[in-house]
C-alpha cells in the first residue's frame, strides 16, 4: 500500500471471536455443512451478528463464496447491514474487486465506511478498476464527496498512481462539475497529490485530457475562474514538485503546462528557494539552469543559502558555497546573515561549514 494512503485495511480483516457455525462453514468452504445449517434457518439466525457486527453474508462476500452468497441473498440475508466500521457487502466487494457480488445485489447506491470513504474510493485505491467502470457505465453514483481524510475518488487515484481510474472518470463524466480541482484538507488537488507521490503518468494523463490547474467553473463555493490552484500554503503544483525534488516533473510542467518557475508563494518563495529550503540539490541545479537567479529572496529577505542554513541542511549549504556564486554574507530584512540564522537555530555543522568559507555575522 502507498505510504501516503490513509485507508485502514484492517477494516477487512475479520477476526471475530464469536463466529457462528454458519460463518465457519463459509470460511472453511464446507458446502455440505452450509446446506444443512441453512435449510430450515430462521431469519434471525440467518442475520445473526457477531459482537463486531459481521453477518454470514459478509463472510460469504469476504471469501467470495459466490454459491453460498447467492443462497444467502435469495433467502433474504440483510446484505445492506454493516459492521462496527460501517463496512457492508458492497464495500467488501469494491475493495477486493468482486464484481459478481455487486451485480448479484444489483448495487445502485453509495456505501460509506466509518470515515465516509466510499465504495468507489476503496475500489480505486486498490486498483479495482472493473468495479469503478461498472459503477460508471451502469448509471450508479460515483460520489465526489470528501471523506474524513479530505480525499475523494480522484485523490485516491492520484495517490496510488491509478491512471486507468482517471481515464474512466474522465471518459464517463461521472465525476461532477468540479473536474479534478477538488482540494483535500491541505488544499491539494489530485494533480498535486500525483506530483507529491511521483506519478508522472497521472500528471500527463490529466494534462492530455485538457485538465488545467485552474478553477474551471462558476459554481458555489468558488465563483472565480482561471485562477491558479494552490494549496493552503499557497504552493502551486510546480512548487510542490520542487519541495519533493522531482525535477523531471518540473521540466514537464514548464514545457507542457506553462507553469512559471519564478512564481512566488505568499511567503515570497520561488521554486528555487523551496528546493534550497528542503535540501533538493539536483532540483536546485536544474532550476538554476532555467535562468532562475540566486539573487531571489523571500518576503523576509532570505536567500537560498539563508534558508538552507536555517533548515540545517549541510549538504545544500556546502553545495551552494562550493558550486555557485552565492553571496555568503548577505543580510535579510532583520539584518541576519546565513551564519546568524545557523547560530540561532543551533545548526552547529552548518556553522562550521560557513565559518570555514569565511562567513560573518
Amino acid at each position: 500500500m502507498n505510504k501516503n494512503l490513509p485507508l485502514d485495511n484492517s477494516f477487512f480483516d475479520f477476526q471475530d471471536l464469536d463466529r457462528t457455525e454458519l460463518m465457519w462453514s463459509i470460511i472453511d468452504n464446507n458446502k455440505d455443512l452450509f446446506d444443512i445449517l441453512i435449510k430450515d434457518m430462521s431469519d434471525k439466525d440467518l442475520n445473526q451478528k457477531t459482537n463486531d457486527g459481521r453477518t454470514a453474508i459478509m463472510y460469504a462476500a469476504l471469501y467470495n463464496r459466490m454459491g453460498m452468497f447467492k443462497v444467502l441473498y435469495n433467502k433474504g440475508a440483510e446484505y445492506y447491514s454493516y459492521d462496527k466500521n460501517k463496512v457492508d457487502v458492497a464495500l467488501i466487494a469494491a475493495r477486493f474487486g468482486y464484481l459478481n457480488i455487486l451485480k448479484t445485489i444489483e448495487y445502485s447506491q453509495s456505501s460509506y465506511d466509518i470515515n465516509n470513504t466510499s465504495t468507489s474510493s476503496w475500489a480505486v485505491a486498490f486498483g479495482q478498476n472493473e468495479v469503478l467502470y461498472y459503477l460508471c457505465v451502469n448509471g450508479h453514483n460515483v460520489p465526489q464527496e470528501i471523506d474524513h481524510f479530505g480525499n475523494d475518488v480522484a485523490h485516491y487515484a492520484a495517490i496510488t498512481g491509478n491512471v486507468e481510474a482517471i481515464s474512466i472518470l474522465n471518459e464517463h463524466c461521472y465525476y461532477g462539475y468540479d473536474g479534478f480541482d477538488v482540494p483535500d484538507k491541505l488544499g491539494r488537488s489530485p494533480f498535486m497529490l500525483a506530483i507529491l507521490n511521483g506519478h508522472i503518468d497521472i500528471i500527463k494523463t490529466m494534462l492530455n485530457f485538457g485538465w488545467k490547474e485552474i478553477y474551471q467553473h462558476n459554481f458555489p463555493p468558488r465563483w472565480v475562474t482561471d485562477k491558479l490552484i494552490t494549496d493552503n500554503n499557497d504552493m502551486c503544483a510546480l512548487q510542490l514538485a520542487s519541495m519533493v525534488g522531482n525535477y523531471t516533473v518540473i521540466d514537464y510542467l514548464i514545457k507542457e503546462a506553462g507553469f512559471d518557475i519564478n512564481r512566488q508563494n505568499k511567503y515570497g518563495e520561488t521554486a528555487l528557494l523551496i528546493a534550497a529550503k528542503y535540501g533538493q540539490i539536483t532540483t536546485l541545479d536544474y532550476i538554476l539552469s532555467k535562468s532562475s537567479s540566486l539573487d531571489s529572496v523571500d518576503c523576509e529577505g532570505n536567500s537560498a543559502l539563508m534558508l538552507a542554513s536555517k533548515s540545517g541542511n549541510i549538504y545544500m549549504v556546502n553545495h551552494l558555497l562550493e558550486n555557485t556564486k552565492v553571496e555568503i554574507n548577505r543580510k535579510n530584512k532583520k539584518h541576519q546573515t546565513a551564519l546568524s540564522l545557523a547560530l540561532v537555530h543551533q545548526n552547529n555543522k552548518v556553522v562550521e561549514i560557513l565559518t570555514k568559507h569565511g562567513a560573518k555575522i
